[in-house]
C-alpha cells in the first residue's frame, strides 16, 4: 500500500511546495498526516466486513483535501469546489458508514 501512497504523497508535495510560501512545514505535514489517514483506510478496510467504503471514503477525503490546496495555494478556479465539495461529504458518508 505505501509503494501507492508513497509516490502520490511525494508528488502532491512537490506540487505544492513551489506555492506554499512560509506554511511549507505544515502544509507538508498535513501531507504527510492525511497519507497515512488514506494508509489507515485501506489497512482496516481488508480486514472488515465492508472493504470498500473505508478505503473508497479515505480515498475521497484526500481527494477534496487536494482540490482545497489548489484552490488555496495553487489556483482558484470553481473547479475546485465543484470536485471538493461532492469528494467531501461522499468521503465523509462513506466514512461514517464503516461505525
Amino acid at each position: 500500500m505505501l509503494a501507492l501512497l508513497g509516490p502520490a504523497a511525494v508528488g502532491a508535495a512537490f506540487w505544492l511546495r513551489p506555492h506554499l510560501g512560509n506554511r511549507q512545514v505544515p502544509v507538508l505535514a498535513y501531507v504527510v498526516v492525511i497519507t497515512v489517514m488514506v494508509w489507515g483506510g485501506f489497512s482496516t478496510a481488508f480486514g472488515s466486513s465492508m472493504p470498500w467504503i473505508a478505503a473508497a471514503g479515505a480515498s475521497l477525503f484526500y481527494l477534496s483535501d487536494l482540490a482545497v490546496a489548489r484552490q488555496r495555494f495553487v489556483q482558484e478556479s470553481f473547479v475546485n469546489r465543484a470536485v471538493g465539495l461532492p469528494t467531501y461529504y461522499l468521503g465523509q458518508f462513506l466514512l461514517a458508514l464503516t461505525i
